[in-house]
């Protein structure tokens, strides 16, 4: 993580093309939310309701 000159905080993420870009911290859930969520998915095949997805198409 780190903070920009505006005082917003970003993340980086590798993309699977290689590029690295930065992304607002609060476009991210927490890592333990996101395990949650896995299990969740993982156990009853479909998206949590306690996730707020966004479709970004």
């Amino acid at each position: 993580m780190r903070r920009t000159m505006s005082g917003d905080v970003k993340i980086d993420f590798l993309q699977d093309n290689g590029q690295v870009d930065p992304f607002d911290v609060a476009w991210t859930i927490p890592t333990a939310v996101a395990i949650e969520a896995f299990c969740y998915f993982y156990d009853c095949m479909r998206l949590p309701d306690f996730v707020h997805w966004h479709r970004d198409i």
